[in-house]
């Protein structure tokens, strides 16, 4: 009766090893397909953008994805452009709202920029 408990037991284990191999398989497959997390910002950054266009966000052209947060404690909307100058006819982004900068390999790989409707307002900007 104990070597057949025991033969059991080492036929499920043999299974778990069998699953096991193919989950690392397609681990490795799906890390192949995605690719290398770019040396990006994705620890976040608060950057001050006043009521004249500035750099919110570096070309970048390896990005994966991102991120252009405006901080709800922001008193403006700020505008946002990809790839020109920030006019007030840009991406609005009211206080507390974000905008995605798209994933994979439809993601905006250019400069963001922005413009404070007045004052000196705040843009938190994640990329990877």
């Amino acid at each position: 009766a104990t070597s057949a408990k025991q033969d059991t037991i080492i036929g499920h284990l043999d299974g778990v090893e069998g699953l096991l191999g193919t989950i690392d398989a397609d681990t490795g497959a799906l890390a192949a397909a995605i690719g290398p997390a770019s040396a990006a910002n994705n620890q976040g950054s608060t950057v001050s953008i006043p009521a004249s266009n500035t750099l919110a966000l570096a070309a970048f052209s390896t990005r994966k994805g991102g991120t252009i947060y405006a901080p709800d404690t922001n008193t403006q909307i700020v505008y946002i452009s990809l790839g020109g100058t920030a006019t007030s006819s840009g991406i609005p982004l009211s206080p507390g709202s974000s905008m995605p900068l798209n994933q994979g390999s439809g993601a905006y790989a250019g400069a963001v920029n922005g413009l404070a409707a007045s004052g000196t307002q705040a843009l938190i900007v994640v990329e990877w």
